[in-house]
């Protein structure tokens, strides 16, 4: 994940940052051109493959191991994102010190709690990045908006293999209209066995 989240790339593309240059916006954008070619599809599914190179790479210990691998379980997220999206959580959304948060972690239910943070900071995420191909699609051949050239290049790269595009939104979208919302139930059920599967 790069290192700005998609609510503050949202916020640059919208003009509703400082950023106003133009040479400024094209960088953001063009350091966010994965995200946006691939859209929610950039966030993927778990792999034992990763969850093993997760484990194993000594970067995580402790509470912060189990955290970050019940955040991928919960989201069914790829155990090599969820600690980025963690990092963004805590730049980005989260309320309170890190001496707070490792006493919450300390218990099932204050990591609980903070997974269920994590979730609607990646459920936020993912839309701020629909909003930004929105607000871009909508404006990049309008002439007179102030970004529409930055748009246009951005738009021009995302839409290099215009079919690849179009059938990788459409499959995003037919996944969101055809997945049940998780329930509180469902989300209990899934953490549940989670623990003790391992």
């Amino acid at each position: 994940m790069a290192a700005s989240s998609n609510r503050s790339l949202w916020r640059v593309v919208t003009g509703h940052s400082a950023l106003r240059d133009h040479a400024l916006i094209e960088r953001e954008l063009r350091d966010s051109l994965t995200r946006l070619r691939e859209g929610v599809a950039y966030y993927r599914p778990p792999c034992p493959a990763s969850e093993k190179k997760i484990r194993d790479g000594g970067k995580l210990k402790g509470n912060k191991l189990t955290l970050v691998l019940e955040i991928s379980s919960h989201l069914q997220l790829d155990q090599e994102q969820a600690p980025d999206l963690f990092e963004g959580f805590l730049i980005n959304a989260h309320l309170g010190t890190l001496g707070e948060l490792r006493e919450r972690v300390r218990s099932e239910g204050g990591r609980r709690e903070v997974v269920e943070e994590v979730a609607s900071y990646y459920h936020s995420e993912r839309l701020h990045l629909l909003r930004c191909l929105k607000h871009m699609l909508g404006f990049w051949q309008d002439p007179n908006h102030p970004f529409r050239d930055v748009y246009s290049v951005c738009i021009g790269e995302i839409t290099k293999d215009e079919k690849s595009f179009i059938k990788s939104l459409w499959s995003q979208y037919q996944a969101a209209v055809d997945n049940d919302l998780p329930s509180q139930l469902s989300v209990s059920v899934q953490l549940f066995y989670t623990k003790f599967e391992k």
